[in-house]
Formats: structure tokens, sequence, C-alpha cells
């Protein structure tokens, strides 16, 4: 008697862990979509409304295109998790300073996130679709993919560099990235979830299946051994979110002679800009200098 009590609370105790997994999953995957708060014209841009089709999948991304002169080279810049086109991280302020150097700018919203469609976060498996498909609208707008550039914060850090391969941009620049979603998600799935560790890869597990994103191809690191391409990987000495020593190991893995790391001192998360902004601008202007020709100035 007292073995088929055992067996069954083992099997009750089974049951209320799976269905407690199955809701933090589904907790942990639907994004946590914000409203947009400012404009390009906010900090004095002009922008144009635009949106285009995630790749593969169609979902309508929608974003702001900062001056669609395509003699200039234009930079795309990819938010962080949670977060929206008009990332309080200084993204706008980040747009205004390359225009006003002489670039181009798109920003729109992953899916899932500010007014694009969906309602699924998958750690940067599926937003590559969303980069493949801003890369494209930027062709039919006149720009070949040799004066396209990717900076992205964080979650857009690393979807950058997993999308760049097949998008064929010029560089691209990493603010913060992580070098495997499988990694990110034993630190912090934990915290996130509130289960055990143990639970992590039954959480992961799930994901593939739930979301059909394997997180073994979200794994930046490996992504950048494959490029051709420079990459500038930026990261906070005193990131608490994202080790720095992903950010050192992503860099590492560019066998690029002009790709570049800056280390920025003291740095929190994604805070490279606000805390040294003149220098954050004077350093990625140099590494685009490096591969596009000088801009064309804003009059």
């Amino acid at each position: 008697m007292a073995l088929v009590v055992l067996l069954s609370l083992l099997v009750l105790g089974s049951l209320l862990g799976g269905a407690a997994i199955v809701l933090k999953f589904r907790h942990l995957t639907r994004a946590d979509r914000k409203p947009l708060v400012r404009t390009p014209a906010s900090v004095g841009l002009p922008y144009e409304e635009v949106r285009f089709p995630s790749e593969n999948d169609g979902l309508t991304l929608r974003g702001w295109l900062i001056d669609g002169d395509a003699q200039r080279p234009v930079v795309v810049l990819l938010h962080g998790e949670g977060s929206t086109r008009d990332d309080p991280i200084g993204l706008l302020e980040v747009a205004r300073d390359l225009y006003n150097l002489g670039y181009a700018i798109l920003a729109f919203d992953f899916r899932g996130h500010g007014e694009s469609d969906g309602d699924r976060f998958t750690g940067g498996v599926q937003e590559q679709w969303d980069v493949l498909g801003a890369v494209d609208f930027l062709a039919t707008r006149g720009w070949p993919r040799r004066h396209i550039a990717l900076l992205g914060f964080s979650l857009g850090a690393g979807v950058a560099l997993l999308a760049s391969k097949e998008a064929r941009v010029a560089a691209v620049i990493a603010d913060s990235p992580f070098a495997s979603l499988r990694e990110m998600a034993r630190l912090e799935g934990p915290r996130r979830s509130g289960l055990p560790a143990f639970f992590v890869p039954a959480l992961l597990w799930l994901a593939k299946l739930g979301t059909g994103a394997d997180p073994d191809l979200a794994a930046p690191e490996e992504a950048v051994k494959e490029l051709g391409i420079p990459i500038f990987v930026i990261h906070g000495e005193a990131d608490a979110f994202i080790p720095l020593d992903q950010g050192r190991r992503v860099y590492s893995a560019s066998h690029h002679p002009a790709s570049d790391l800056w280390i920025a001192d003291g740095a929190k998360h994604v805070a490279a800009y606000t805390t040294y902004p003149q220098q954050y601008v004077d350093r990625v202007a140099a590494f685009l200098a490096s591969v596009f020709k000088p801009a064309r100035k804003s009059p």
C-alpha cells in the first residue's frame, strides 16, 4: 500500500511539474510588448513610416526609415529583447549621431515587439528572418547589400551576427552580444522561470517543440567563425546580464583583420553609449569609415 501511495505521489509530482514547465514556457516565449514613446522627430530627425514582411513567415514588421537617399550607406539598428525601435538605451540618439555623420538609418521592431506582428520571442532564431526581411526591403529601395551595416544591441547584436552571413551585408556592430542562446538559458533560465536549473533543458525542448525554434541555431560565436566580414564588438566591462566573456568570445571567433573589440570601462549592459557617448560615436564612426567610403555628411 505504501508503495502505491509513493508511486501515486511521484506521478502526481511529475504531472504538476510538467504543467509548471508548460506554463513557464508559454510565459517565457511570449514577447513583452511595449508601446512606442518617441519617434525620430524627438531627436530632430526626418523619417518615413515603413512596413515590410519578415522572410520565411511573412509577418509584417514596422519601422522608420531615416533619410531614404540610397547614395548614403545605411545602418540598420536592432533593439534588444522586450524593447522597441525607440529603445531608451539611446537608440534614437545613436541614430541621430550616425545620421549627422552621413548615414541613412533603418530602425524597426522585431516580431512580437512594438508595432510589429507576432506574439512569440524565439531568442534570435526566427528574429533572424526579420533582419533578412529588412535587408530585402532596403534592396527594394535601392541599397546594395555592400552598402548596408547592422548595429544591434543585446538580442539585436546576437541576431545581427546570426543573420549577417545570409544577409550578405558589409559589416556588423554588436553591442553586448551573447555567445550562445543555450548558455544564456542556463544563466538566466532559473531566474526568469523561478524553476530549478535542472528544468532548463525541458524549457529549451518545449521552446523548440512549441515555436519550431531550435536554440542551437542561435549561437553567434559559432556563426562568426563563418563570416567573411568585419565585426566590431562593444561590451560593458560591468555587464551583469551578458557576461563580458561572451563578448570576448564572439570577437575572438572572427578571423577578419579589420574586426575590433571595445571594452567600455565600468559600463553596464548596453550602456556603453550612455556612459561614453562621444567615444562610442567616434569608435563606431571609425569602424564604419574603414568599411565604407566616407559617408556624405548631412547639410
